[in-house]
């Protein structure tokens, strides 16, 4: 019999506090495993990652900062399979300059792309959140939580051609507070993009004046937005 979402989210909570007594994420790289002298990555592989930015927009106001399949799609692997934030922090820093260059508006406010209840319950966090939540630190912007899911969206995108996944998204998220005129949306990769198009067009339906697409990484296949 599998073990309720709370008990197995308490003994993930458990291996992850024995790990950093024994070995802190700080210790050693994040992509290699090498010493990191103190920080998240160690020279090289910060080098790396910063070599794989992918530049170039398809429009002004959706942006992916790297390809996913190198160093960033570990990174986010990292953060969404393992709930590693360091990761996130890694991210953020990248994403936070790429944010200012496509001129956010006074007042702005950052949000993402809410995963399904149910996979939220059995990971114990929302990578797109933690994600997000990180790149507003950097811009020194407020973040909140400005969709949800309906109940109807229960089939994941992976393994979904381009118009499934539209079809699959189409209605699938609502407003959930008082909508900002100017918003940020943050997401961990860029597939099709359907799931961040669907969230836009939530968005201005509800008032928004603009809303700013930021992944972290474009996906050439199998992704999740």
């Amino acid at each position: 019999m599998r073990a309720p979402g709370w008990l197995r989210r308490i003994g993930r909570a458990a291996d992850r506090t024995l790990l950093d007594m024994c070995y802190p994420e700080d210790a050693v790289c994040l992509l290699c495993g090498r010493a990191a002298g103190g920080s998240a990555l160690c020279g090289r592989c910060a080098s790396m990652l910063g070599h794989d930015r992918i530049t170039g927009a398809e429009e002004p106001d959706r942006r992916a900062v790297w390809r996913y399949e190198g160093p960033a799609g570990v990174l986010v692997r990292r953060l969404k399979e393992q709930g590693v934030a360091a990761a996130a922090d890694v991210l953020a820093a990248d994403m936070a300059a790429v944010l200012g260059e496509m001129c956010p508006e006074d007042g702005c406010v950052v949000s993402w792309v809410p995963m399904p209840v149910r996979r939220k319950s059995e990971r114990g966090i929302d990578h797109g959140e933690v994600l997000a939540r990180a790149v507003a630190a950097r811009c020194g912007l407020p973040v909140r939580p400005l969709l949800r899911r309906k109940a109807k969206d229960a089939k994941t995108q992976r393994g979904l051609g381009r118009e499934e996944r539209l079809r699959n998204v189409r209605g699938a998220f609502e407003a959930v507070s008082e909508t900002p005129a100017a918003c940020v949306l943050v997401d961990d990769v860029l597939t099709t993009g359907a799931t961040l198009t669907e969230c836009r067009e939530t968005l201005l339906r509800a008032g928004a004046r603009r809303v700013i697409l930021l992944a972290a990484c474009a996906a050439e296949g199998d992704g999740t937005s």
